[in-house]
């Protein structure tokens, strides 16, 4: 069966609407302990990859013109960007603070937010030099091209898309996010069981696994899948990524900060999360 426009716009509309009732409340929640514990400055600049990788899933479903191409192609950047970096900002900096010694532990105090800002910015560099290489050499940049052959059995017919005459760049940047997501699964992995009362390290390593299992999904799907059906799929995915990270990281914060007394956030003895921002 081939999935439908409306079906397709459903799936964009639920995950946009999710997201903006979760920033809603995380505004609200602002200064509490969960929030500021667990950096207020990274989540800012998750939830703009988030509403990166909801411009890219409705520029994918709409039809195939010189700036939605263009809008793709920065957009989906940006998602990867600004979501992959602070996701493994946030858990290298658990993985340092609880697994490493003390004397490396209280030298991370020095760098505060300077260390995860160039941390973040070493991981974001390689992903936009693709970007603005990608926008600056022709063969690179996403256009309209009209497809060489149809479909049978389809009922909405694809007779353009967006695409650049290279690959390469593209297969880079997803071998490059599959790299990072399968990093920080590992370092979530250590993470997973320390014994505090809100492990956002966990939440971090079932995003990661997460994210990382629906883009090893869409892999064999681009190549198997033909036409419309593929146009779909690819825009559905890039709406499950920002909904995945929204329900992975941030809906449990708002829980915790609703349920939850804050005399009871993030300890674990001497050492808290807290005392890395």
């Amino acid at each position: 069966a081939v999935v439908s426009t409306q079906s397709t716009g459903s799936i964009i509309a639920v995950s946009t609407a999710s997201i903006v009732i979760t920033f809603g409340l995380y505004i609200q929640l602002w200064k509490k302990a969960v929030i500021v514990a667990s950096g207020r400055d990274m989540a800012v600049i998750m939830y703009l990859g988030m509403i990166c990788g909801l411009i890219t899933s409705a520029s994918i479903a709409s039809t195939p013109e010189s700036g939605i191409c263009i809008t793709i192609q920065i957009a989906s950047h940006l998602l990867a960007t600004l979501t992959i970096a602070p996701l493994l900002v946030k858990i290298s900096r658990v993985l340092l603070i609880f697994k490493f010694p003390k004397k490396i532990r209280t030298k991370i105090k020095y760098f505060k937010g300077k260390y995860a800002y160039l941390q973040m910015l070493a991981i974001m560099m390689p992903m936009m030099i693709s970007l603005l290489y990608g926008l600056a050499d022709p063969k690179f940049r996403f256009k309209v091209y009209p497809k060489e052959q149809g479909y049978e059995n389809e009922v909405f017919k694809v007779t353009a898309s967006c695409k650049p005459k290279s690959y390469a760049l593209v297969y880079f940047l997803l071998g490059l996010v599959i790299g990072l997501l399968f990093l920080a699964t590992v370092m979530g992995f250590l993470t997973r069981n320390l014994p505090d009362n809100y492990n956002e390290s966990l939440h971090v390593y079932v995003c990661s696994v997460a994210t990382l299992a629906q883009v090893l999904c869409y892999v064999p799907a681009m190549i198997l899948i033909p036409g419309q059906k593929q146009v779909f799929a690819l825009a559905v995915m890039m709406s499950l990524l920002p909904a995945t990270i929204n329900a992975t990281i941030f809906i449990p914060k708002i829980y915790m900060c609703l349920t939850t007394a804050p005399s009871n956030v993030y300890k674990q003895g001497k050492v808290s999360i807290a005392e890395a921002q």
